[in-house]
């Protein structure tokens, strides 16, 4: 399936479901420390903004079938850093926003951790990765 979505201010995460001897396994790329950054501008310093700086998450799932789905989790439950701290990815809606970043506490930014888990509905936890999305300011 080709995915189409608006990415104009979003940096975007491929997320691969695969079969390797039976075994599922989940990918995801970019996937190293610092390479998913946000940003945030407060209303008053919009005009400031660097528009080439990604404000939010697309989340794009490749390789679910029928009754698998991704569930997209912060692992800091409550997290101001993304308006949700929970994404559903599904074969037949394989792309989620994350919605706009949120102010991050600190000068040099936040990290938003979260898990990446394939499930279906006989099992909750059949593969999973752990990536980060940092949160920065702008300007």
């Amino acid at each position: 399936m080709a995915a189409s979505t608006d990415v104009e201010q979003a940096s975007v995460v491929h997320i691969a479901v695969s079969r390797d001897e039976g075994k599922y396994e989940v990918a995801v790329f970019p996937q190293r420390v610092n390479d998913i950054t946000l940003f945030f501008t407060p209303p008053e310093k919009k005009s400031e903004q660097c528009a080439e700086k990604p404000r939010e998450v697309v989340w794009i799932a490749h390789g679910l079938v029928k009754g698998q789905s991704i569930l997209i989790k912060a692992k800091i439950k409550k997290s101001p850093l993304l308006p949700r701290t929970e994404y559903m990815l599904t074969a037949s809606k394989p792309i989620v926003h994350s919605g706009p970043a949120r102010q991050p506490a600190h000068a040099h930014g936040d990290p938003w951790p979260y898990s990446v888990t394939l499930m279906d509905k006989t099992n909750p936890k059949i593969a999973f990765v752990d990536p980060d999305v940092i949160i920065k300011n702008d300007p």
